[in-house]
């Protein structure tokens, strides 16, 4: 038989909960080059930008397994020139908690323009976090 894990709305909740909790005050980094293959994968690429997360970072609590960022002052100057490839979340500490593909459209973490220069403003004007409730 298949592997089906099947979450209801309140475990789904609880899980997105706590793994947001962990990015509280971290950062964002945007690198460029391919998303390395897990979380616990050694970052490559070139960084090009790091984004100061709030404390809270997420805004309210999950539905269904959702939230979203909460994206006031989610900004900073970019440190590099390249195209930003995939972003990492991390915590206070620097420590990294999840990756996301970035893109224009049908990524996790969408923005106007993967095309980020050097000095320029990067900002990420949303972003949801979500846990599947189902088929994992």
């Amino acid at each position: 038989m298949a592997l089906n894990t099947q979450l209801n709305d309140s475990a789904a909740n609880a899980a997105c909960a706590a793994l947001v909790a962990k990015v509280n005050g971290g950062s964002i980094k945007f690198y460029t080059g391919a998303q390395p293959a897990n979380g616990n994968t050694a970052v490559s690429g070139t960084l090009l930008a790091t984004l100061p997360l709030n404390n809270p970072a997420f805004t309210g609590s999950p539905a269904g397994g959702s939230i979203a960022l909460n994206c006031t002052g989610v900004q900073a100057a970019a440190v590099a020139t390249g195209t930003a490839g995939y972003a990492v979340f991390c915590d206070s500490s620097g420590n990294t908690q999840w990756m996301v593909s970035v893109g224009t459209t049908g990524c996790n973490l969408n923005m106007g323009t993967t095309s980020i220069t050097s000095g320029a403003t990067v900002q990420v004007t949303s972003y949801t976090f979500s846990i599947s409730e189902a088929g994992s």
